[in-house]
């Protein structure tokens, strides 16, 4: 009787991590934002984890999305304030986003390391000087179609 205990305890380990390894194998990363891109265009997913508008600053995630191509062909970007019109030059280890339009105007910058860059400036009225917006984050892989 002695016998049949040392051989229960191993497979109840056994069973135990299979039944881990399933559950986390079967259920989504809880970090993922809750924003996602229009599958049918090359695009990524990208957190501002500290955005700042002049001296005030958040690290609430912010989460934006840039097209590397869209509908019309061209580059769009899905930042809040931003116009998503944009403009995409590539070097072997960035692309540059630049929009023009919108409240805010600026480029958001991805590295090859998929760490990212903003900076852009918005008019506020009855102020001499436009007020700075930078944040820096990170993206996720690039989703392709």
């Amino acid at each position: 009787m002695a016998k049949r205990n040392f051989t229960v305890l191993p497979v109840l380990v056994v069973l135990m991590i299979a039944g881990v390894t399933l559950f986390m194998i079967f259920t989504e990363r809880t970090n993922a934002p809750d924003i996602s891109g229009d599958p049918d265009y090359p695009h990524y997913v990208c957190t501002f984890e500290r955005y700042c508008v002049g001296e005030a600053c958040t690290s609430n995630p912010i989460y934006i999305i840039a097209y590397t191509e869209y509908v019309d062909g061209q580059p769009r970007l899905e930042i809040p304030g931003m116009d998503p019109r944009a403009t995409l030059d590539r070097t072997d280890e960035t692309l540059t986003f630049t929009s023009t339009g919108g409240d805010v105007a600026g480029r958001l910058i991805l590295f090859r390391d998929r760490a990212l860059d903003f900076y852009a400036t918005s008019d506020v009225e009855g102020e001499p000087d436009p007020r700075e917006h930078f944040a820096s984050g990170r993206c996720d892989r690039l989703v392709s179609p």
